[in-house]
């Protein structure tokens, strides 16, 4: 019995249809063979690609794209097939200009949405990785971020939630910081507070304060930070930018502080080498020299366990290193050293903390002050109380009353104990 040619492109479409790429792949050639069809040839190459047959795919891949360019099912077919086969095999930063050009040629096929975003965040991670924040920005501009997915990441190695939409805001923000150009960064964070999770808030959060730092801006910058590390679980990485900040207006011993706390709230001391260096320098400025020698020898300690070169300019700016740079430091002995100061410092700060307790169910008057600032205070008769404006209930004006909680704060400014209003709600009687 002859079987016609209709009755087998509809048996291989069936057989694939069904998931039996093995046997739609025998039909599929057949009819290729016979035919050249560009449905033939489109079925044939996403058999080979869901069987991941790669080698075999691309090269058939190359002849389909030739033939049928303007066909969308092959077209979808061969870029599927090169970021399946190809880019999501490039995973080494060496190899970023190798996965550039084969992104550009998967862009130049005018991929969908779901497409492009899978080539536009590969390319940002390898970029990323190579601190190549001018590609990072290329390829971000060329997708739309409010077309990009909202639905949180599943592929087991975000830990933070985040989806593609919020990852695009994130990077892009970046790209701005890293090119100075801090006011289109501020101005874009603010257009997208209350869009995303409390989660990515925070980092966004986080690249306004140290936009605020880099400009020199420091006031608005603490008062981020400030807000920022006030949360209980905070990242060592962000306590020490705030350090940073705290450093440059002065107070260097409050700065030590928190670069003390920074310090107890990470495993990873080859990541804070940096940070042991300030600390260093801080406590000399300070002069407390133990804690400086030891915090010294630990930053040698760390670059020599590494194989690190001492920059020479480090070397010529702080003379205390070269004392240290043939001693056979131990890294276990030097850092348990530190960590005796860092452990005390916390505790300290800890019972200093402790002292005071939550208050409830105060009532007080709003004072919204300058339009520009984002806090306002709520006053009482004999107090008077720190709040964020983003904290103030729906409806709260000038000079309305609010009931509220009070928790232990600081004011760094006037150097003294305070308190910050907190689950703020309008006042009825």
């Amino acid at each position: 019995m002859v079987i016609s040619l209709k009755e087998r492109k509809e048996a291989a479409n069936q057989l694939r249809k069904g998931k039996k790429y093995e046997e739609a792949i025998t039909l599929y050639n057949q009819l290729w063979n016979d035919s050249t069809d560009k449905f033939d040839g489109s079925g044939l190459l996403h058999c080979l690609r869901k069987l991941k047959r790669y080698e075999e795919a691309i090269e058939f891949a190359e002849t389909l794209i030739n033939k049928y360019s303007d066909f969308d099912w092959a077209r979808n077919e061969v870029i599927w097939t090169y970021i399946e086969g190809r880019l999501s095999f490039i995973t080494d930063k060496g190899k970023l200009q190798e996965a550039i050009y084969l992104a550009e040629k998967i862009y130049n096929l005018n991929p969908d949405t779901l497409a492009l975003q899978k080539v536009v965040f590969t390319i940002v991670k390898l970029a990323k990785e190579s601190n190549r924040w001018d590609i990072v920005n290329i390829w971000l501009d060329r997708i739309n971020p409010e077309l990009l997915a909202d639905e949180i990441i599943q592929d087991n190695k975000t830990k933070l939630d985040w989806s593609y939409r919020a990852l695009w805001y994130n990077n892009k923000i970046k790209c701005l910081v890293n090119n100075n150009e801090y006011e289109k960064a501020v101005e874009l964070i603010d257009s997208i507070l209350g869009k995303f999770p409390k989660k990515q808030e925070k980092f966004f959060l986080r690249l306004k304060a140290l936009s605020f730092y880099r400009k020199g801006d420091l006031n608005k910058s603490e008062v981020l930070y400030s807000e920022l590390c006030r949360q209980s679980q905070n990242d060592w990485w962000m306590l020490y930018e705030y350090a940073l900040v705290i450093k440059e207006m002065g107070r260097k011993q409050d700065a030590l502080q928190l670069m003390y706390k920074a310090a107890s709230l990470s495993n990873r001391i080859d990541g804070m080498v940096g940070m042991i260096l300030d600390i260093a320098s801080i406590c000399s400025e300070l002069e407390r020299y133990k804690e400086a020698e030891s915090h010294y020898k630990l930053y040698v300690a760390i670059r020599k366990k590494n194989d690190w070169k001492v920059n020479k300019q480090v070397l010529g700016m702080h003379e205390e290193l070269l004392k240290y740079i043939d001693e056979n430091l131990s890294i276990r002995e030097t850092l348990n050293n530190c960590r005796s100061f860092w452990t005390g410092a916390t505790k300290e700060g800890k019972s200093k903390t402790n002292e005071r307790t939550l208050r409830t169910t105060i009532i007080g008057n709003v004072k919204l002050g300058k339009e520009e600032v984002p806090y306002c205070f709520i006053k009482t008769e004999n107090e008077s109380f720190f709040c964020y404006k983003s904290e103030l209930p729906i409806g709260a004006t000038e000079g309305c009353q609010v009931k509220f909680d009070a928790i232990p704060s600081f004011d760094k400014k006037k150097n003294q104990e305070s308190w910050k209003a907190k689950n703020i709600s309008i006042y009825s009687r």
